[in-house]
């Protein structure tokens, strides 16, 4: 008997069976959920208007205390939005301007998953010279 797919893996991939990459457990599937809402631009989704994040703008300001508190409520307010069954336990936002990246690390609870173990999720902006 073959497992069964409860989703389709983000960032949209091809699998070696020629579809899309899938997931198999309700973690893969919550963590893909989270990159898709993080990475999608808000307004970007047809007929989801508050679907997304307004990240990729502001990761491109100078960092600030206020930039940072911004961030984590773009981000907290984004998953409540979109994914209320994700509970943030711990967020860190981290630039590495000699790499040019911006990471995204959240640390995550469901219900859908007994115990008490956090989960974990990175996700990686790429940071450009170019304006938006």
């Amino acid at each position: 008997m073959s497992e069964k797919a409860i989703g389709v893996n983000y960032p949209i991939q091809r699998s070696s069976d020629g579809y899309f990459d899938k997931t198999y457990t309700t973690i893969e599937h919550t963590k893909s959920n989270i990159i898709n809402v993080l990475s999608t631009k808000r307004g970007e989704r047809i007929g989801r208007p508050e679907f997304g994040t307004e990240l990729e703008t502001l990761l491109f300001e100078p960092m600030s205390e206020q930039l940072e508190a911004d961030i984590r409520q773009e981000i907290n307010s984004a998953v409540e939005r979109s994914l209320p069954y994700v509970n943030i336990t711990s967020l860190n936002v981290r630039r590495d301007e000699s790499r040019k990246l911006a990471a995204v690390e959240i640390d995550f609870t469901t219900p859908f998953v007994p115990g008490e173990e956090d989960e974990n999720v990175e996700i990686f902006f790429e940071l450009s010279d170019q304006p938006i």
